[in-house]
């Protein structure tokens, strides 16, 4: 059972003028599949293939996020958020 991930979201017209929509991320047995699918293969990846650049995408994201201070190689520093602002209600003046 070959099972493939939609890349991208596309809609095609069948021989009988049906349309068929498939959204980014949708799950299609290929196995199966009609002559007007197999066609738009380019827009599928393996779900296996998937799997694996998710792995490593999480893994990178969970690198510490850190902002380069220059253009120096390798050069870090660690990012100060701005401080927060105070809520003042509209139209009261400060006292």
């Amino acid at each position: 059972m070959t099972i493939k991930r939609a890349t991208e979201s596309f809609t095609y017209w069948d021989k009988q003028g049906v349309p068929h929509d498939y959204q980014a991320g949708m799950l299609v047995e290929f196995d199966n599949a009609s002559d007007d699918l197999r066609k738009r293969e380019h827009l599928f990846t393996d779900v296996s293939a998937y799997v694996e650049n998710r792995e490593s995408d999480s893994k990178a994201r969970n690198a510490p996020r850190v902002e380069t201070a220059t253009a120096e190689p390798g050069e870090r520093r660690n990012v100060t958020p701005a401080p927060a602002r105070q809520f003042r209600a509209p139209g009261k003046k400060e006292e």
